[in-house]
C-alpha cells in the first residue's frame, strides 16, 4: 500500500466520524425531542460504519504486506514501516471505544498490548456476527481485536434501546464445545446431571476449555464492574480503582499545535514553554539539516529554561554535558499508551493530521517535575518531590518500571487527598504529552477532583 492511499483513506475516516453526520442532516444545534435524537443517533451510526469498514480492510491489507516484509527481514525498515502504520490505523480505530466509554474507564477495557496477527486470532467469525448486527440502522458493532491492545471482549455494541444508547463488550464463542458448555450452563440451574452428561462426552478436552470460559466470564465481570465504577473506592482481587469526580474539564493545547507545526514547516524557530513546567519543539523532519537544527533547539531550550540557565555562558564541554542529561520525549511514543486519545478526534487541519501522523513534523517535549509541583501546590493541591529513597520503595513495593512515575532525579511527585498519600503517576504525563493537556488547567482539575474525593483509609 502507498502512504498516499493510506492518507486519502485516514483523511476519509476523519471526515466520517467527525463532521460526516452534521453535514448529511444539516444540523447547526443539538436536535430537540426523541425523533430528532433517534435521526441523529442512526445517521452517526452509518457513517461509523463506513468508517470502520475502511479501517479493517485497512489493517487486513497491512497485516497481509506486513507478514511478507517479515519473510524478507524481522527488523527491516519496511518492517517497522508497517507496524508503525498499523498502530495509526489502530488509534484510529480506538474512536469507536472512546465515544462509546468515559475516557477515565477506557484503560480498563485492555487486558495489554496484542500480539499475534489477525489472522491467527480468527477475526472472520467476529467480523460476521458484526456484519449482520451493522445491517440494523439502530446499532453499531465493532471488533476490538483491531485495536491496539488485547480487550476484554471481542465486539463492542452501541445499540438504541427504547430511549437510550447502551454500550455492551461481547465475547464471542463458537464451536461445538462452547455450544455446548452454554448449554450444559443453562441445564445446570435444573440439576447437576447436564454437567456430567459434558464431561463424559468431551473428557478432560472439555473440561480445560469450561474452565477457560469460566475463567474469561470472571476476568468480563470484573472488568465489567471497574468500568461501570461510580464515585467511590472499588476493591478487587486485582488491587483497588478509585473513582474521583469532578465539575472541570481539561483544556487542550492544540492551537499552539497548530502554530509550532506551521512554523517548523517554514524552517522558523519553532519551540516554546507551556505553563512554565513544559517545553514543546516541532521538527520538520523533511531534510537532515532541519532534523539536526530542530534537534539541537529543542536541547538547548530545555536546558537554558529548566535545567541550567546560566549553561550558555559555560565552555563547551560543559554546556555538551548539560544537554546530555536532557531526555525529550517524542510523541509517537504515545501510540504504545493506553491512555492515547484517538488521533481522528483531534482538532487539526488535515495537513497537520497528516505531518504528524506520519513524522514529517515530529513533536518533542521536556516536561519539568519541580515546576508541575509549583502548579499543584498553587492550585491548593498539598504535593511535593519525594525522596529517591521514597520514590524506590514506592516502586519496589508496587512492582512499578522506570516509566510508570514521571520522575525528577530518580524522585516522584507525590500528593494528598486528606491523609492519604498518593503519586502522580504516568496516566498524567500522558495526559499532558500525548494528549496536550494544559499542565494548569490538570492541576487545576485534580484540585476540583481532590475537594469532592471521598474518604480513602488507605494509599492510593
Amino acid at each position: 500500500m502507498e502512504q498516499s492511499t493510506l492518507e486519502q483513506r485516514l483523511l476519509r475516516c476523519r471526515y466520517l466520524v467527525t463532521r460526516a453526520a452534521k453535514h448529511r442532516l444539516g444540523l447547526k444545534a443539538a436536535p430537540d425531542g426523541r425523533g430528532g435524537r433517534d435521526s441523529v443517533n442512526r445517521e452517526i451510526h452509518r457513517s461509523n460504519k463506513k468508517a470502520a469498514n475502511i479501517l479493517i480492510d485497512t489493517t487486513i491489507e497491512l497485516e497481509a504486506e506486513l507478514k511478507h516484509a517479515t519473510e524478507i527481514g524481522k527488523d527491516s525498515p519496511e518492517t517497522r514501516k508497517y507496524r508503525y502504520w498499523l498502530a495509526i490505523v489502530g488509534s484510529c480505530c480506538e474512536t469507536f471505544v472512546a465515544q462509546a466509554f468515559r475516557e477515565c474507564d477506557v484503560p480498563h477495557l485492555y487486558k495489554g498490548p496484542r500480539f499475534g496477527s489477525l489472522d491467527a486470532q480468527n477475526v472472520q467469525s467476529v467480523l460476521r456476527v458484526m456484519g449482520e448486527i451493522n445491517e440494523s440502522p439502530d446499532a453499531f458493532a465493532f471488533p476490538l481485536d483491531f485495536t491496539r491492545f488485547s480487550c476484554s471482549g471481542d465486539l463492542l455494541l452501541i445499540a438504541q434501546v427504547e430511549n437510550a444508547l447502551r454500550v455492551r463488550v461481547v465475547e464471542l464463542k463458537e464451536g461445538d464445545v462452547n455450544v455446548a458448555i452454554r448449554e450444559a450452563q443453562e441445564e445446570a440451574r435444573k440439576g447437576p446431571g447436564a454437567w456430567l452428561r459434558f464431561f463424559e462426552k468431551y473428557g478432560e478436552k472439555g473440561i480445560q476449555q469450561a474452565r477457560r470460559v469460566f475463567n474469561q466470564e470472571k476476568e468480563g465481570y470484573k472488568r465489567e464492574a471497574r468500568i461501570r465504577a461510580t464515585r467511590g473506592v472499588h476493591k478487587d482481587e486485582d488491587g483497588v480503582r478509585v473513582v474521583m469526580e469532578t465539575g472541570l474539564s481539561v483544556d487542550s493545547f492544540f492551537p499552539i499545535v497548530e502554530d509550532l507545526c506551521r512554523k517548523a514547516r517554514r524552517g522558523e524557530y519553532a519551540v516554546q514553554t507551556i505553563d512554565d513546567c513544559l517545553m514543546i519543539a516541532a521538527v520538520d523532519t523533511t531534510s537532515k539539516h532541519r532534523i539536526m537544527v530542530g534537534n539541537f533547539d529543542a536541547h538547548l531550550f530545555a536546558v537554558n529554561a529548566f535545567i541550567a540557565p546560566n549553561a550558555a555562558r559555560s565552555s563547551s564541554q560543559e554546556l555538551a554535558a548539560e544537554l546530555a542529561k536532557v531526555e525529550l520525549i517524542d510523541w509517537t511514543d504515545g501510540l504504545g499508551s493506553v491512555y492515547l486519545n484517538p488521533l481522528l478526534t483531534r482538532p487539526l487541519r488535515p495537513g497537520t493530521f497528516l505531518d504528524l501522523a506520519f513524522r514529517r513534523i515530529q513533536l518533542l517535549f521536556f516536561f519539568h517535575p519541580p515546576a508541575f509541583v509549583g502548579l499543584l501546590q498553587k492550585a491548593g493541591v498539598k504535593a511535593e518531590l519525594l525522596s529517591k529513597k521514597e520514590t524506590n520503595r514506592v516502586r519496589s513495593d508496587r512492582a512499578l518500571g522506570a516509566k510508570d512515575l514521571p520522575l525528577h532525579e530518580g524522585r516522584a511527585i507525590g500528593y494528598y487527598i486528606g491523609n492519604s498519600r498518593c503519586y502522580v503517576g504516568s496516566i498524567r504525563l500522558h495526559e499532558i504529552v500525548f494528549n496536550w493537556a494544559y499542565p494548569r488547567s490538570l492541576a487545576t482539575q485534580m484540585a476540583d477532583a481532590i475537594l469532592r474525593a471521598p474518604d480513602i483509609e488507605r494509599q492510593c
